[in-house]
């Protein structure tokens, strides 16, 4: 079991603020339905906590097992660079499904505001690809082998994520702080 190994920055893909007083990071696939129950327990925290937390999440497509993974990280990465990674993040979570018709998730997701064409354009170009290979490399030296893996405050959890786990875990934390 290993430690966080790449710090937490402004590059990462976060909500609340970094100098948060609990820092969760998640290594997640976009694909994996472990990753989208913990999406939901991870809204349920943020909704807790407010502020006092920040939520990192870093791409860790298990391409392996789930081939349409790295297909979805390429899509929200490319809604970051129109300014609404959250917003497709959240859409992807709540309509997994959608993966396996990506014509049709994409063209349901004109809804949020985006230039599908050019995430199209970005995705099948493999321009975000870089941000990707960096979160699975972080992912890697940080001894991530499946998703979703939560790193609280720099130590990997161990729990089962769900959300009573992971509210002990962070309630703990601020515990530890207070």
């Amino acid at each position: 079991m290993s430690d966080l190994k790449i710090d937490v920055s402004a590059g990462d893909h976060h909500r609340g603020p970094l100098d948060a007083s609990v820092v969760l990071v998640a290594y997640n696939d976009f694909e994996c339905s472990d990753s989208a129950e913990g999406y939901l327990a991870v809204k349920q925290l943020l909704q807790a906590f407010g502020e006092n937390i920040c939520y990192i999440y870093r791409n860790y497509p298990l391409t392996d097992i789930h081939p349409l993974a790295l297909t979805g990280a390429r899509f929200a990465e490319a809604s970051d660079k129109q300014g609404l990674y959250w917003q497709f993040h959240d859409f992807l979570y709540e309509n997994q499904y959608l993966l396996e018709h990506p014509h049709r998730l994409l063209d349901e997701a004109t809804k949020l505001g985006l230039d599908i064409e050019w995430i199209r354009r970005e995705a099948a170009e493999g321009a975000v690809d870089g941000k990707i290979q960096s979160d699975i490399s972080g992912g890697k030296l940080s001894g991530v082998t499946g998703t979703p893996t939560y790193f609280l405050n720099g130590r990997r959890h161990t729990g089962d994520g769900t959300v009573s786990d992971l509210f002990s875990e962070v309630e703990a934390e601020f515990g530890q702080d207070g």
